[in-house]
């Protein structure tokens, strides 16, 4: 029985070896350019074409300009008109920015 133990110790100290760190990303969505602190921008209007950034090893993508329903004469993407105040997100111009 320590024999069959020592075995499985041997074997789950080589498996933890191999285990990787959760990693994290924070990206914000706009129609221009937006700098804000610790979060990575992908701009530009994703009904035109397909926008992407990547960011710690996770890669976010619009995926197709089909996926996206722009308004008339405006776009899919827009700037300075969503929630103000960081109500959802901090700080606030993650949610005043987005694709829709």
């Amino acid at each position: 029985m320590k024999k069959l133990l020592w075995v499985f110790a041997v074997l789950l100290f080589g498996c933890a070896g191999k285990l990787q760190a959760q990693s994290s990303a924070s990206f914000n969505f706009s129609a221009g350019a937006q700098v804000i602190s610790g979060w990575t921008n992908v701009s530009g209007d994703p009904s035109t074409g397909v926008r992407s950034a990547t960011s710690n090893g996770i890669t976010v993508s619009s995926v197709a300009t089909a996926n996206w329903a722009p308004l008339a004469g405006t776009g899919a993407a827009f700037d300075n008109i969503g929630s103000a105040g960081g109500t959802f997100f901090s700080p606030s111009a993650v949610m005043l920015n987005h694709w829709f």
